[in-house]
């Protein structure tokens, strides 16, 4: 628009053309500045879209069925009389979701619903979508699972054992490895013995830290719908959309550039929800099969269950000092429980 095509107000509300130059400065300059968080009038005024706000038309409900055992083998499942209840379009088993994934590419050891066997209390095994929730809740009562228990150790410690090496978690990587054990980490800087010898004074201790879970306000929440044009969309209250993105289609053998990952506002995740989780599989494969959008809101016992927090850890520490106070060597051994997968 030209000046002369300003309408009077219009010009009253323009800046002096001479002025410009100052403005720039005056606006692009952010050091001693308040800076006022975008969104802060949003969600302080209740006006903030999170994923949980979002109903698309034909919506669906979906819900997880999760693991009453520890560890067993899965014998069989029975979903005949789950996809047999009015209101219900699908149910999806591990059978359907085979591929790995994992909170990093190198370890891919978990799936979206579990194939063969269950590693934790509340392990996925099977989801349902349903016209509304309750009759989503109904219909997991209604699918039946055989398991076959297998031994169950609940401390690191015990993990590491030759009895719990005989009927390891996840297979061994390499032959006659403890498939309990994901990683063993040896570092070493200068003769420690040497120079804890020399120390004056020596302290030993031996820390347990509980772990800790996140606990945000905004539990886990995704939407997928599959458009006619074969595009895959996602809403999740994730904090990896990108790599959500490429583990999606991967595990979901769904072209990468028809893999819409969209994150709305996040309320609250801290770390908890930096990697791909089951719900967001569930979600997509069931608006697939279905033909219409699925949601998968996580209560708040599911979050305890699915999260991965700060892991619990066994420090032991011994640390060597002289009398004047300078540190001289310090030997530290941590067993750290990760829990059922990487």
């Amino acid at each position: 628009m030209h000046p002369h095509e300003l309408t009077p107000a219009q010009r009253a509300a323009a800046e002096d053309p001479d002025r410009l130059p100052r403005l720039a400065d005056a606006e692009f300059t952010a050091l001693g500045r308040r800076a006022r968080r975008v969104e802060g009038l949003r969600k302080s005024t209740g006006r903030e879209i999170y994923t949980d706000d979002i109903v698309l038309p034909g919506m669906l409900h979906g819900k997880i069925l999760r693991s009453t055992e520890a560890h067993a083998r899965i014998v069989s499942i029975d979903s005949a009389e789950a996809e047999a209840l009015e209101g219900v379009h699908g149910v999806i088993t591990g059978r359907d979701l085979p591929t790995p994934y994992g909170i990093i590419p190198w370890t891919r050891d978990e799936h979206a619903l579990c194939v063969d066997k269950v590693r934790f209390i509340g392990d996925a095994v099977a989801a349902v979508a349903a016209v509304d929730e309750d009759t989503a809740n109904t219909a997991l009562e209604r699918i039946h699972v055989e398991y076959a228990p297998l031994p169950v150790y609940l401390s690191p410690e015990e993990s590491l054992t030759p009895e719990a090496a005989a009927e390891p978690i996840h297979a061994p990587r390499k032959p006659g490895a403890n498939g309990n054990i994901l990683k063993h980490v040896h570092l070493e800087f200068g003769d420690v013995d040497a120079h804890m010898a020399e120390a004056d004074v020596t302290i030993e201790g031996e820390y347990f830290f509980h772990g800790t879970t996140h606990t945000p306000i905004e539990p886990h929440c995704a939407i997928s719908r599959l458009n006619p044009d074969g595009v895959l969309e996602v809403w999740s209250s994730t904090q990896v959309p990108h790599y959500l993105q490429r583990e999606l289609a991967r595990v979901l053998d769904h072209d990468v550039a028809k893999v819409r990952v969209a994150q709305p506002a996040v309320g609250g995740a801290f770390g908890g929800k930096s990697e791909p989780f089951d719900l967001e599989f569930c979600v997509a494969l069931l608006a697939m099969r279905t033909g219409r959008p699925v949601k998968i809101l996580y209560t708040r016992e599911e979050l305890f269950y699915s999260h991965r927090g700060r892991h619990p850890m066994r420090m032991k520490y011994r640390l060597g000092a002289s009398r004047g106070g300078k540190l001289r060597a310090l030997d530290a051994h941590t067993i750290l429980d990760g829990g059922a997968y990487a």
